[in-house]
């Protein structure tokens, strides 16, 4: 049997040190990657955690939300708009007005799952959970005639449309 010399011995753990380097670079690829996605996952959440937080806060107050419904510059008066919201649900414009933020709670969460990172089983999982929380008064008629659904990212709202009709996402 022929021995390795030792250039051979050489060019042998250069090669197997450059594979080894290759193979680093990907999975160094792949973890910026993954903390990347999460980073944008969390900062994703601390919106939807800071737009919940307001929902709430002038849910519960009577004069925030009479404030507010004065105050928007949105174009509209809210409290007028959430009227055909109060007709079905027979509440006042203000009651509709709160109900819709307290639903909005939900849909800022859901849609933060949605835009997360997520496997086909997190999609399955959010889909029944939308098809029966959503098919349910007050959110069926909140997102029927809620005046925030277009706030929200085109996408969410075809994949909850289509939960709703069973046309799956």
């Amino acid at each position: 049997m022929e021995s390795l010399s030792l250039e051979s011995i050489y060019y042998i753990g250069q090669t197997i040190a450059g594979i080894a380097v290759i193979g680093s670079l990907f999975y160094l690829a792949r973890q910026i990657r993954f903390a990347h996605q999460s980073a944008s996952d969390f900062t994703r959440q601390g919106r939807v955690s800071a737009i919940q937080n307001w929902m709430l806060v002038v849910a519960g107050s009577d004069e925030l939300t009479r404030c507010w419904g004065k105050a928007t510059d949105l174009g509209v008066n809210i409290l007028a708009s959430a009227q055909p919201l109060a007709d079905a649900l027979g509440l006042t414009p203000e009651e509709a007005a709160k109900t819709e933020w307290l639903c909005m709670y939900w849909w800022w969460t859901h849609w933060a799952q949605f835009s997360s990172t997520k496997t086909s089983k997190d999609v399955l999982e959010l889909r029944i959970v939308i098809e029966r929380l959503y098919s349910v008064q007050p959110m069926a008629a909140a997102w029927q005639f809620g005046q925030y659904r277009n706030l929200l990212d085109p996408s969410f709202v075809r994949f909850v449309n289509q939960a709703l009709s069973g046309t799956g996402s």
